[in-house]
């Protein structure tokens, strides 16, 4: 269970802004991330093989270690208890692979949106809980297991795990998200391929997990200058920092739609203050959702984490920052933001004098 202990901010009224620009997202870092959302009801439309049902599964080629973050995302609906799990095939000769740094806050859960804040909270502010994996050593030509859970009729299994897989040679492995309808399975015993999607909820592999926001396709911060009044910024846009793709994913044939919605991702907006005037002034930002309830969590540059509480309308805020501006200087500032699962997207960034 993940510790999520962080406080939310108090939803305010806020003036409905349109956003005045699309931010352009650019990777952040080299966290390999799994994205694990379809099928995302597991029912009698989804087949299982020989009592198994592989989820996504994902490689890579060539590296020694690779460390990752999968968001998963599933609600049983077969009529019984399932078994659900992380597994690792090793499938080298001769070498022996190492699991490390586990850490999540996957749960089984009926509390979809309270349980997606949660999740958002612990990633952004870094509170994940550290466990040992199940298997800690995959011997050659074995699979291996990281975690399960036991999910009853009527629940989600979802969160955030991460963890770091690694040998002493490149390797050759695959890892996958597993169900299994027997709650006794050796999940290890599973090695099907993927099941063919069902609807239009995101599953991918990308060798990112982070993304930075910018206000130009080459990288410079967004701008906001004294004298703009209201101005928005849209975050989570769908279109200029919507990099995770079907057609960017690992094995795009089975990937589905596109993680548009940055669900597992901590997202960092550049935004630049400049204030050419020959007072100083004194600004507020806010974050909202443009694309209907809106949640999860945020952080102004490195302080505390926040929660965000569903907000349900373009004209319901929370304040993150009031800060001022010193006449004559231009200073940047970052907006960090986790988008809840189970709520929506685009969001905004609006900033007031």
């Amino acid at each position: 269970m993940a510790s999520c202990s962080q406080s939310d901010l108090t939803a305010v009224t806020i003036p409905n802004v349109l956003p005045s620009l699309n931010l352009y997202g650019k990777a952040s870092n080299n966290q390999r991330f799994f994205l694990s959302d379809n099928p995302e009801t597991i029912n009698s439309s989804v087949p299982f093989t020989n009592g198994y049902a592989t989820l996504w599964a994902d490689t890579t080629s060539g590296l020694p270690s690779v460390t990752y973050r999968m968001f998963v995302w599933h609600l049983n609906n077969t009529g019984a208890t399932i078994k659900f799990g992380v597994t690792i095939g090793n499938g080298s000769s001769g070498s022996t692979y190492k699991v490390s740094g586990v850490k999540d806050c996957i749960d089984t859960i009926t509390g979809f949106v309270a349980h997606g804040k949660c999740a958002a909270k612990a990633l952004l502010g870094n509170t994940l809980t550290p466990s040992s994996p199940v298997d800690s050593s995959i011997a050659a030509g074995k699979v291996g297991l990281v975690k399960e859970w036991k999910v009853p009729n009527g629940y989600l299994v979802g969160g955030i795990i991460e963890f770091t897989l690694s040998s002493s040679s490149p390797m050759s492995y695959k890892v996958r998200t597993v169900a299994a309808k027997n709650t006794t399975a050796d999940l290890r015993s599973n090695q099907n391929a993927v099941v063919s999607p069902v609807g239009t909820h995101p599953r991918g592999s990308w060798n990112f997990s982070n993304i930075d926001g910018f206000g130009t396709s080459d990288g410079a911060a967004a701008l906001y200058t004294v004298g703009d009044g209201n101005k928005s910024f849209s975050i989570n846009n769908g279109r200029n920092d919507n990099l995770m793709t079907k057609d960017t994913s690992y094995s795009p044939g089975d990937a589905v739609a596109t993680n548009k919605g940055h669900y597992g991702v901590i997202y960092k907006a550049n935004i630049t203050f400049k204030n050419p005037t020959q007072a100083d002034k004194t600004l507020k930002v806010y974050l909202t959702g443009r694309g209907g309830s809106y949640g999860g969590a945020v952080r102004w540059n490195n302080g505390p984490t926040y929660g965000v509480p569903t907000l349900s309308s373009n004209t319901q805020g929370v304040r993150i920052a009031t800060f001022t501006v010193p006449k004559g200087t231009s200073v940047t500032h970052s907006v960090y933001t986790s988008t809840a699962g189970s709520l929506n997207t685009p969001a905004a960034i609006l900033i007031t004098e």
